[in-house]
Order: structure tokens, then C-alpha cells, then sequence
């Protein structure tokens, strides 16, 4: 089975503090760590520095790589992705975007 590579992209939402964000951050970082048997590499991120100005708003991005399409619908089902979602990213979260591709597949 191909890897997958997820492509996300959020925007906090208005008023989230400086410490709020590292927080979310942080927990992102953390679950991916603590779930590493899921993925190849990732997350690999940081904020826009594009000159194009066609980032629609979004504060941060990011990439993942995970092993199959198996193991990234076994990362997403896992209650721990759940949990981290849904207490600390959520509710920071004015709008995301996520996209998963596998290499070179257009068609």
C-alpha cells in the first residue's frame, strides 16, 4: 500500500492567545509523537511566508506522511486523536483545511 500525505492548514480563531496557540501546537506535536507507529515522517510545518498572499487567511500548515491509507484511517480512529481534537484543538479552530494525497496520484 502507498503512503498517504496529508496536507493541513488552520486558522485560529480571533482572541486565541500567544499560549493557546503554542498549546494547541504542542498538543498536535505530541500526538503525532505519541502515535508514530501510524506515519513515515511528520508533522513537518510552520507559518506562511509566501509573498503571493493567497494563503486565505490560515496561520499555520502542515505535513504529514503516513504509512498507508490503513494506518492513517487507524490514526484518525484512534480515541486519542479524538480526544486531542476535540479539547485541544477545536475549540482554537476557526477553519481547516485537509487534504490527503498519495504521491503522484492524479487520476
Amino acid at each position: 500500500m502507498p503512503a498517504v500525505t496529508r496536507l493541513t492548514a488552520w486558522k485560529f480563531v480571533k482572541g486565541t492567545t500567544n499560549e493557546q496557540k503554542r498549546q494547541a501546537r504542542g498538543a498536535l506535536l505530541k500526538l503525532y509523537s505519541d502515535l508514530d507507529r501510524f506515519v513515515n515522517h511528520g508533522p513537518i510545518g510552520g507559518k506562511n511566508i509566501s509573498r503571493f498572499n493567497l494563503h486565505k487567511d490560515l496561520d499555520l500548515a502542515f505535513t504529514v506522511e503516513f504509512k498507508s491509507a490503513q494506518a492513517r484511517d487507524e490514526f484518525d480512529g484512534h480515541p486519542l486523536h479524538d480526544t486531542v481534537v476535540v479539547t485541544k484543538l477545536r475549540p482554537f479552530i476557526a477553519d481547516i483545511f485537509v487534504f490527503d494525497l498519495v504521491k503522484d496520484q492524479y487520476e
